[in-house]
């Protein structure tokens, strides 16, 4: 039996660092305000010694910014990318319900919004980056159902 091939499964791969992709942001502004300027939705990952043990704020961020890789792996693979097409995705319906929950939580005054997620190259994380897609303006719900 070659121990060798067992041993390996207990060393770290660090091959996950050879495929770096571009940052990926989320932003939104005040769809009564078309002048208003574009702010951050999500915030990147805080990473410390404590979150190795208690990280709900994190996971949480995490599963965010999945979401948005989701959708656009999701856009990239349409045949159709019309805007109906778009919206139609379950990706896009996850974002679009994040948005308005974290821009709910940040502002409760807010009636209307607008989304748009942007790709910034690694080598220039201030620059900046390139508009992937603008949602069109939507209401926020303030259901308490």
């Amino acid at each position: 039996m070659n121990w060798g091939f067992f041993l390996r499964a207990l060393l770290p791969a660090w091959v996950f660092f050879v495929d770096v992709t571009p940052e990926i942001r989320l932003s939104a502004r005040d769809g009564d305000n078309s002048e208003d300027s574009w702010k951050t939705v999500l915030p990147p990952l805080r990473r410390s010694v404590k979150n190795l043990f208690w990280n709900p704020h994190n996971n949480y961020l995490h599963a965010c910014h999945n979401s948005l890789h989701h959708l656009l792996t999701d856009i990239n693979e349409l045949e159709n990318t019309s805007p109906d097409s778009v919206e139609a995705l379950p990706s896009y319906q996850v974002v679009k319900n994040m948005v308005a929950f974290e821009l709910k939580t940040q502002n409760p005054q807010m009636r209307r919004y607008q989304f748009q997620i942007s790709v910034h190259p690694l080598s220039d994380p201030n620059g900046i980056g390139e508009d992937f897609m603008k949602s069109p303006i939507y209401e926020i719900s303030h259901d308490h159902a």
